[in-house]
Order: C-alpha cells, then sequence, then structure tokens
C-alpha cells in the first residue's frame, strides 16, 4: 500500500507499507524537498515485534550523505547502531519518529561512529544516557562535542584518539556534569581536551 501527498512548495511525502505472510512488515517514508533532496525512514518490524529502523539523506543530486541505523530497546526508546557521513558535522537526535511512532534515542552504541577520518563536530542529543566502548574511537579530526543531556555511562574508550584539542561542552546540572566528566574520562581520553558546562 502506497500512500502519497504532494504539498504547495512542491515538496512530496510517500509512505510505503508492505506486511509480509509472516506477520514482519517493512515501511518506507519518503519525503522528498523541491529540489529533489530526500529524508528516508524504513521500518522494519519482526513477527514478534522487535523494531528496527534505518535512516538516510540524500542530496539533490542523489548522493547518500548521512545514514544511521537504530534498534528499538523498549516501546518508546532506541539505541543508535551506527551512523555514517560524508560531512563534518554530525547530529545524533534526541528522538527519531517511524511509522507514526517517536523513539527516544537513548544509548550509542559501540563503534557506532568509530574511526570516521571527515567529522569534526559532533551533537549528541538530550536523551542519550549511555555512550558505548569505542563510539568515536579514532575520530582523529572531531575538536568539538556537544552534549545536550546528562550522559550517565561511557564505555571504555569511547573518546580515544579524537582530536588532543577538542572541548566537549555538557548541558547538564553542575552536578551530573560533574558526573559525565568523570565518566568520559574514566573511558579513557587525552588530558589535553577540555570540558565545559553549558546552562
Amino acid at each position: 500500500m502506497t500512500e502519497s501527498t504532494t504539498k504547495t512548495d512542491g515538496s512530496k511525502e510517500e509512505t510505503k507499507t508492505v506486511t509480509n505472510k509472516d506477520g514482519s512488515s517493512t515501511v518506507t517514508e519518503t519525503d522528498t524537498a523541491a529540489d529533489k533532496s530526500q529524508e528516508i525512514v524504513v521500518t522494519d518490524t519482526t513477527a514478534s515485534g522487535d523494531v528496527s529502523i534505518s535512516t538516510s539523506t540524500v542530496n539533490a543530486s542523489g548522493t547518500t550523505t548521512s545514514a544511521a541505523t537504530y534498534e528499538a530497546t523498549s516501546d518508546n526508546t532506541v539505541k543508535l547502531d551506527n551512523i555514517e557521513s560524508t560531512g563534518k558535522t554530525v547530529t545524533i537526535p534526541a528522538t527519531v519518529t517511524a511509522a507514526g511512532d517517536k523513539y527516544k534515542v537513548t544509548r550509542i552504541a559501540a563503534k557506532a561512529l568509530a574511526n570516521n577520518k571527515k567529522v569534526t563536530k559532533i551533537v549528541i542529543g538530550k536523551n542519550v544516557k549511555v555512550i558505548g566502548k569505542q563510539a568515536f574511537a579514532g575520530d582523529s579530526k572531531l575538536k568539538t562535542i556537544s552534549i545536550k543531556g546528562a550522559v550517565k555511562s561511557v564505555g571504555k574508550d569511547a573518546f580515544k584518539g579524537i582530536n588532543k584539542k577538542a572541548t566537549i561542552t555538557i548541558k547538564a546540572s553542575k552536578a551530573n556534569y560533574k558526573k559525565a566528566v568523570k565518566a568520559i574520562k574514566k573511558s579513557g581520553i587525552a588530558k589535553t581536551v577540555t570540558f565545559k558546562r553549558a546552562k
């Protein structure tokens, strides 16, 4: 089943739903802007109810500039499994909306954006509480990290090998800021990295 809506600005929204005999289903939502760039969200649901989500951004010339995969960990939360980007700035959202449901992004998986040699800035959404081991390890040009919420757990070597002059800004209360800094330092990070608290 396919539903399509064209807006007055020339953009177009299309939702395609495929339900399989085994009870699994795939919902593909494509938002095409007037300039032909696209935002695509694919939601796969197994017969047992497990949900995985893939998102991608395609520019006007048809090149995929970013792609991410998420795994639902409960009814309203997801874990970011992997993210790829050709840009210098990567944003890990606070929420992801897929197939009509809104999920909080609360976890970043191990090696989710490891060894990316282009990214210079990462913005981590306010709902992320757990950053997996080696999540950003080897991102040698990564110099600016903005954490929008109170991260509680940081895996070993999560930030190992980022730029030695990097600045990590954390938006949290004084108490939660101190806890987050302690968790990041404990995970293993260059002593030259600077920490700041955003109010």
